[in-house]
């Protein structure tokens, strides 16, 4: 084929793909028409995804609401301080609503869900955690390892007029409870060897910088303070009988003595008698109740 052949050739490949080309005009429109539909698909995507987020669903014939799970914690989120304390709350309470006293007149009250308790004080004890949670109408005490805790969420209530708030009380020192709980870890669940805690927790006022507990055998322990509330603890157990039986524990706090920054003494508490060995607040709802009831 001659340069001419192949000149002419290719001028007419030119214009058949000329005649089937649409104009630059029209193309640049259709361009921008379809920015626009991706940009309005993007736009109600996201405000889709927004209304699932902020918006409850509503359940069919009950009328309940339930939200969307949360999102999973960061690494560095689930090491804070707060979620540390949220996994405590929750293992304290197991997850749920707080029992009660067994035999009592509120065997299963509803006193609030974890979410509505806080960490108030928590000492350690080898590798178990004991703790004061505290919420809006009472208070629970645990002891914790490894997610384990043996003793069932006991509600208790704050004693003594709290209307106008928990430091309503006069002086320095209010005792809100003293018990034993069982410890978690080996030579706990009620064994003779060291097998319980023995606690005292109240609250403190402003000015309060130490608190130092003295128990029966001359025990001393300095209680841990936080916000308002302190917490103390030292080793018990059941003592054995010659027949295998457990007797109870013969722990009596005898003195609680609230000190200043330059070490003088606020207030001092002392138990009557032997000392006291334990204080219950929902005792507070009956005939006789403790002395420790009334502010």
């Amino acid at each position: 084929m001659s340069p001419v052949d192949d000149g002419r050739l290719l001028a007419e490949v030119l214009h058949r793909i000329a005649d089937r080309a649409e104009p630059a005009g029209d193309l640049a429109e259709r361009a921008v028409r379809r920015t626009a539909r991706r940009r309005r698909t993007r736009a109600a995507a996201v405000l889709a995804a927004a209304a699932a987020v902020a918006a409850p669903l509503l359940l069919f014939g009950g009328g309940e609401t339930v939200r969307p799970a949360p999102p999973a914690a960061s690494a560095d989120q689930a090491a804070s301080p707060a979620a540390d304390e949220r996994w405590l709350v929750n293992a304290c309470m197991r997850y749920g609503p707080p029992t009660g006293n067994m035999g009592g007149p509120d065997l299963k009250p509803r006193k609030g869900m974890p979410s509505e308790h806080r960490i108030l004080v928590s000492t350690k004890a080898g590798a178990e955690t004991v703790a004061l949670l505290g919420g809006p109408k009472g208070f629970i005490l645990c002891a914790v390892q490894d997610e384990v805790n043996t003793e069932p969420p006991t509600f208790r209530p704050w004693p003594g007029d709290t209307s106008r708030g928990l430091t309503s009380f006069p002086g320095k020192l209010r005792i809100d409870a003293a018990d034993h709980l069982t410890r978690v870890g080996e030579g706990g669940r009620g064994s003779s060897q060291d097998g319980l805690h023995h606690l005292v927790t109240g609250r403190y006022k402003p000015g309060v910088v130490r608190i130092e507990v003295v128990w029966n055998r001359g025990r001393r322990a300095d209680a841990v303070l936080r916000g308002g509330h302190f917490l103390a603890r030292v080793d018990s157990r059941y003592d054995e009988n010659d027949d295998g039986s457990m007797t109870a524990p013969k722990d009596r706090i005898r003195s609680i003595t609230a000190f200043d920054t330059a070490g003088e003494v606020l207030q001092i508490w002392k138990a009557p008698g032997k000392g006291l060995r334990g204080f219950d607040p929902a005792a507070c709802r009956y005939d006789g109740k403790p002395d420790l009831c009334s502010d």
